[in-house]
């Protein structure tokens, strides 16, 4: 059996499914090793010794588990980053919290702590593109070896990571900006998730157990006595939360709403002591 021959059954194992496509390409171009967009490079090849375990990997698919598990990998800002079960996914909405800060940050060096920072997508992001040292808090253990791994692979050597309960300890220094992707998933909604979230992402990393507002209560705190004078704070949330988000943070400043690609109200940004 070829490349092309696998790769067409591959599709039609995954008919019922959303992509069955894409994810039949980006788990047979994981198995081999192949760039993306490569593939048809190696239709002519044997397939044969990878057909048992590339079926197997199909299976996981069909039953809901996220491909990025199944790869290990996940694109957010034209980076690669490496993902695994019990860390949660990045994704691409979160970009236009980095993009926000971005955008925003002064022409001098600053300190950024990325809050509540599962993969370190964002904070090695905004350290990367900006220069600047990040320091990153996450309780989960799984997640913080994840975005260390994540660190060395992109040479982010002004990150710092730090395991911490944010919801009982404080951060380390003051800071010019503070960024967060927080649990924001009321608990009473996390049944409408659909399957290949509910099921596999790491609970702790979707909702606060909540009505999805304890974590922003908890970053304004933080904020009041670890963000310096004109400093931002800066945090994606959910839909129709925007409004909840802001009058959290009014206590700091005015808040500005930012939306997303789709027009969605996706991050609540504020400037300390700018009303």
């Amino acid at each position: 059996m070829t490349v092309r021959e696998l790769y067409e059954k591959g599709i039609v194992y995954l008919t019922d499914t959303e992509s069955p496509k894409t994810d039949a390409r980006a788990i047979l171009e994981h198995l081999l090793g192949v760039e993306f967009g490569k593939l048809p490079l190696c239709y002519n090849d044997s397939a044969e010794e990878i057909e048992a375990v590339y079926f197997s990997l199909l299976q996981e698919r069909k039953n809901c588990k996220p491909l990025s598990y199944i790869t290990g990998k996940k694109e957010f800002f034209s980076r690669e980053f490496a993902v695994r079960e019990g860390v949660l996914i990045p994704r691409p909405e979160t970009e236009n919290l980095v993009s926000a800060v971005l955008e925003r940050l002064p022409e001098y060096s600053v300190r950024i702590a990325d809050v509540c920072s599962g993969s370190g997508c964002i904070g090695i992001t905004l350290s990367l593109e900006s220069g600047n040292t990040c320091d990153l808090y996450e309780l989960s253990l799984e997640a913080i070896s994840v975005s260390g791994e994540n660190a060395e692979k992109f040479g982010a050597d002004r990150v710092r990571i730090y395991q911490k309960d944010i919801l009982k300890e404080s951060l380390e220094e003051t800071y010019d900006v503070i960024v967060s992707n927080p649990p924001y998933i009321p608990l009473s909604d996390m049944s409408l998730l659909m399957s290949d979230v509910k099921d596999y992402e790491p609970k702790m990393a979707l909702t606060d157990g909540g009505d999805g507002l304890v974590f922003y209560k908890r970053l304004m705190e933080l904020a009041r006595d670890f963000l310096c004078d004109g400093g931002i704070l800066a945090a994606e949330v959910g839909i129709n939360q925007h409004e909840l988000v802001a009058d959290i943070f009014k206590p700091l400043g005015r808040a500005e709403i930012i939306t997303d690609y789709f027009g969605v109200e996706r991050v609540v940004l504020v400037k300390k002591g700018v009303f």
